[in-house]
């Protein structure tokens, strides 16, 4: 079996890939860049004058399928963008735990004291039988 292998330059890749995908929803949705004179959630298409039904029915289911692809690709982005965003607290969480890796006793203490007086060395006395 292959070797799957998760590593800092995957996750950076991986994001990479996520962030382009986001960004290029963005111009579908707002009308900007290559798509500046449509928009999909409003998209303007005239099969025919305003009389004529069947253009008018046509007109209308095509409004109605650009609001559902303007949704989908809303929640794909936000999907995507929460996905590299939880990437991006994962490496620098898993940052931070490398850099305890060389943590020394006493500060590892400053980590888990809760607030008490510093703890002794000494070892409690030895309760009489």
């Amino acid at each position: 079996m292959p070797k799957i292998v998760i590593d800092e330059a995957f996750i950076h890749e991986v994001m990479t890939a996520l962030d382009t995908l986001s960004g290029s929803i963005v111009p579908l949705n707002t009308g900007t860049g290559n798509a500046v004179y449509q928009r999909l959630e409003d998209p303007e298409v005239w099969p025919g004058a305003d009389t004529f039904d069947p253009g008018k029915d046509l007109r209308a289911a095509i409004k109605t399928s650009g609001k559902g692809i303007h949704d989908r690709l809303k929640a794909s982005g936000n999907l995507m963008d929460g996905l590299y965003a939880g990437l991006t607290r994962f490496l620098l969480d898993a940052d931070e735990v490398e850099s305890l890796n060389s943590v020394t006793s006493a500060e590892l203490l400053g980590y888990i004291s809760l607030g008490g007086p510093p703890a002794s060395t000494t070892p409690p006395p030895a309760t009489p039988a």
